[in-house]
């Protein structure tokens, strides 16, 4: 199972990385990524880590998947704190990696990512 933590849910990802994460995971299922106050000090983020570092482990201990993998993209201390905690325990954490491909239109700039493979977290 993979289990995508991100502000990109999987009605918006390419063909290519749907399959990508199939073949690698299995199910995929959304977990909406939290709405982080820019204000909020190191604790309170710590706190929402541990909140969804619960889900997280609750989530996988009823999925019956050999792989289990968390895809986390989002604000960086969160990403980092949930991550962390996930990595403590043994479970696989991973990004999305994409090209990046911009185009000016007057005074405008249109930006458009292109997914090429899932990338583990590992420290």
């Amino acid at each position: 199972m993979l289990i995508n933590l991100s502000n990109h849910p999987l009605s918006t990802w390419s063909a290519l990385q749907i399959e990508t994460a199939q073949k690698q995971f299995g199910e995929i299922m959304d977990l909406p990524f939290p709405k982080i106050n820019p204000e909020l000090n190191e604790t309170e983020i710590e706190n929402i880590a541990d909140d969804y570092f619960n889900k997280i482990i609750s989530i996988l201990n009823k999925s019956n998947d050999k792989t289990n993998a968390v895809h986390v993209m989002g604000e960086l201390n969160f990403t980092f704190n949930i991550v962390t905690k996930l990595l403590n325990k043994e479970i696989n954490c991973i990004a999305s990696t994409t090209e990046r491909n911009t185009k000016n239109i007057g005074d405008k700039k249109l930006t458009e990512f292109k997914f090429v493979k899932f990338r583990r977290y590992k420290y």
